[in-house]
């Protein structure tokens, strides 16, 4: 399949591991998009009875094919875990440059589950992944924490971070990222606190390559065009050729 990666990476904060995993094209195509890779980690590797702060629950950061294409809505990226808000499986998507700067990293996904004994944050650059102690952020808001990842990074990184909302488990808790896009459904930001996941950092160079970009290009110029020119009593207009 074009568009992916065909590995994600998994980050066990229990152990303080990061490794990648090998995915074949048939997941891709039953559990489509970052919703649906999100789904998948929770449907294979949950127990029955997990619960939202689990240690077990797994924290899914996922793009699509499409993500990182010149199209218009794919710069859409999703979130997915057992909701602390509803108790299952949920997911919540943002826009922003995290999810195409997250693909350019060479993972289809990131995956992290366990529970770490301190505050800690992600960092994956290219394709290596390292967790890093956030003792100094804890206790700050999101914004403050992704200025001090950032200031500790590099400004040409793309941040996801939570607040003190999300360190004390409020079931509605956020995530954020460029001070502007939110993880907004789902109470995902307390599952981050609970796993004592203040942020991820992600930088990347890599293209997974697309099926046929041109086509793509143009297609998405014809909608946003029509989308200029609709009128809601005609659509007909909306109709591609």
């Amino acid at each position: 399949m074009k568009g992916v990666w065909g590995k994600v990476l998994k980050v066990d904060l229990s152990n303080g591991t990061c490794s990648a995993e090998t995915l074949p094209e048939k997941v891709y195509e039953q559990f489509l998009g970052g919703a649906g890779l999100a789904a998948y980690y929770m449907w294979k590797e949950c127990p029955a009875g997990t619960t939202a702060f689990n240690p077990a629950n797994r924290i899914t950061f996922a793009g699509g094919p499409m993500t990182g294409l010149k199209q218009t809505g794919a710069a859409k990226w999703t979130a997915g875990a057992i909701s602390p808000s509803i108790n299952m499986n949920a997911d919540t998507a943002a826009t922003a440059s995290w999810g195409i700067e997250m693909k350019e990293t060479g993972y289809d996904a990131i995956v992290v589950y366990g529970r770490s004994p301190k505050p800690v944050y992600i960092v994956v650059d290219d394709g290596k992944a390292k967790i890093k102690d956030a003792k100094k952020g804890w206790g700050k808001d999101a914004y403050e924490t992704e200025d001090g990842i950032k200031e500790a990074e590099g400004e040409d990184f793309e941040v996801v971070t939570i607040g003190q909302a999300g360190e004390r488990g409020v079931r509605y808790a956020c995530i954020q990222t460029r001070k502007k896009s939110f993880l907004g459904r789902s109470g995902l930001g307390a599952v981050m606190g609970s796993k004592l996941l203040k942020g991820i950092a992600v930088r990347g160079t890599q293209n997974p390559g697309w099926h046929d970009p041109k086509e793509a290009d143009r297609l998405s110029k014809e909608i946003n065009k029509r989308l200029a020119e609709l009128d809601s009593m005609k659509p007909e207009w909306l109709q591609i050729k």
